[in-house]
């Protein structure tokens, strides 16, 4: 499964590449990855993006000051398409039908024409992963992420937000990434288990909250 690859890449970094669809959004830097989220909260309505609709996000960005990505709207168009390709799920149509909690507004939506009825991608999996991948100190990455996975605004992260957040986050970085032909892990399904990374999140979430607690007494006494 994909868990099983990603573990394989924090074991040996050289048991995976990068799939060739996502290497024009490779090592952005900060301000270009926050071009990306701007273009994203000024265009979207839904977390679920159509293949048109991320063309535009890609289209925004550059228009923003992403200068990796500064070709063509019609070579930027083919950017998009791939990643596009890369992160379509068939799970997302029906998923993201539903109201998304906890989102700034941004519900789910009906798509608006046929064409863009046909697929969907999780925004939250495509733009988590390119900022992981950023030429980025990982404590602004750090940064960066939280920021956009605190969607009420409220400097915390409740525990949906980071298990919805996780999730896509792990969800994207198990697609971009393809096993090396001399790894083990080149007969693993990319696709990252659900409920594994659900129960990771809370898991993870109650250390975290205990942790506090612990703290919180001891500077008690």
């Amino acid at each position: 499964m994909g868990n099983a690859l990603l573990l394989a890449a924090v074991k040996d970094r050289q048991a995976v590449v990068l799939d060739d669809a996502i290497l024009p959004f490779d090592n952005l830097r900060l301000h270009e990855i926050e071009a990306f989220w701007r273009a994203f909260y000024d265009s979207a309505t839904s977390f679920a993006l159509s293949k048109s609709q991320l063309r535009s996000i890609c289209c925004r960005a550059v228009a923003f000051g992403v200068s990796s990505l500064n070709n063509s709207n019609a070579r930027v168009a083919e950017y998009a398409d791939s990643a596009f390709d890369l992160f379509t799920d068939s799970l997302m149509q029906s998923r993201w039908q539903q109201v998304h909690p906890g989102t700034r507004g941004l519900q789910s939506q009906q798509y608006q024409s046929p064409s863009d009825s046909l697929a969907a991608i999780d925004a939250l999996e495509f733009l988590s992963a390119i900022a992981f991948i950023a030429a980025v100190p990982l404590d602004e990455k750090i940064d960066l992420l939280f920021d956009s996975w605190d969607m009420s605004e409220d400097g915390a992260l409740d525990l949906d937000e980071f298990t919805i957040s996780l999730k896509s986050t792990l969800s994207g970085l198990a697609k971009i990434l393809q096993p090396t032909a001399s790894s083990r892990a080149t007969s693993v399904d990319t696709t990252a288990d659900e409920e594994e990374i659900i129960m990771l999140a809370e898991s993870t979430f109650r250390e975290i909250a205990n942790c506090g607690a612990s703290s919180s007494k001891e500077k008690e006494f």
